[in-house]
């Protein structure tokens, strides 16, 4: 006779509750019948007869689609060997435990982190909505010096003195400022079925997402990194990977621009794709292709 698995008699029950949420819940079943003694059998014979019966790691509680079974322990019930008792624990869906390869509810739980990030530009945003038809473009500052005449008074009134180099012209500078934007780090971890992990981290890390993913344009995103971990070494290899994705809302492709050895400063009226161009330096990949998200 198969062993086969006995639910309708609970002796133990834990559950664990946060804001109104179960997060974590433990419950019992029998396996009976088993009848494969030495270690290797036990393990296959009552894990199998779990699966069988329908509770396989990764598998949803019912009626708590929040919940998912992450792990399983077997002891001799009682001291017969041909029955088993099982400790099968439940917890909150997202954890590091999920599949990547085939995620129980179609999509990756993600975590995610913002933080303000400084940084200098020559250049209005791309979307200026003070004055849209300046987006985008090179920021230039401007200055007329004082000639000496009435026109060009000090704060307090006074004639200012002529500029002894530049009396009465205007000069023209490209200006840079100092911002802050926004830098949001997601992180997915989850168990991976590959033979060769190091393969996983040489295609994705440093690179950039080749079209629109997670809410934002192409290449916005760069996979910045990829740890993992053995999980199981048995006949299908799992690694438990940790992958990190940051987000740069400018994209991640850098500007060369042309600098004025006398100013230390861009020029004005710098042609795009002439006096500064974007370059495109990191390989890109389509990250929807490895992950599919839950927003």
């Amino acid at each position: 006779m198969a062993a086969s698995v006995v639910t309708d008699t609970i002796r133990n029950l834990s559950a664990e509750e946060w804001h109104g949420v179960i997060i974590r819940l433990t419950r019992e079943c029998l396996v009976i019948d088993v009848d494969d003694h030495d270690i290797g059998g036990i393990t296959e014979t009552v894990f199998t007869a779990l699966d069988t019966a329908g509770f396989t790691v990764g598998s949803i509680l019912p009626d708590h689609e929040n919940l998912v079974l992450t792990g399983r322990k077997a002891d001799i019930h009682e001291g017969d060997p041909r029955v088993y008792i099982v400790a099968l624990t439940y917890e909150k869906f997202g954890n590091e435990g999920q599949s990547i390869d085939a995620p129980v509810h179609g999509g990756l739980f993600i975590r995610s982190q913002t933080s303000l990030q400084q940084v200098m530009t020559n250049r209005y945003p791309d979307v200026y909505p003070s004055d849209p038809s300046m987006a985008g473009k090179q920021i230039e500052v401007k200055h007329t010096f004082p000639d000496g005449t009435a026109t060009y008074k000090g704060a307090d009134g006074e004639t200012l003195p002529a500029d002894p180099d530049f009396p009465g012209q205007e000069k023209i500078q490209g200006g840079e400022i100092s911002i802050y934007e926004p830098q949001e780090t997601i992180t997915v971890d989850g168990i991976l079925a590959v033979d060769a992990p190091w393969a996983v981290t040489e295609a994705m890390v440093g690179f950039v997402n080749s079209v629109p993913w997670m809410g934002q344009d192409a290449r916005k995103w760069m996979c910045t990194g990829a740890p993992y971990e053995s999980h199981a070494l048995e006949s299908v290899y799992r690694w438990l990977f940790h992958f990190e994705f940051q987000l740069n809302r400018a994209t991640w492709d850098p500007t060369a621009v042309f600098i004025d050895a006398r100013q230390g400063k861009p020029p004005p009226g710098l042609v795009a794709n002439v006096g500064y161009k974007t370059i495109k330096y990191q390989g890109e990949i389509d990250f929807g292709t490895y992950f599919t998200m839950y927003g």
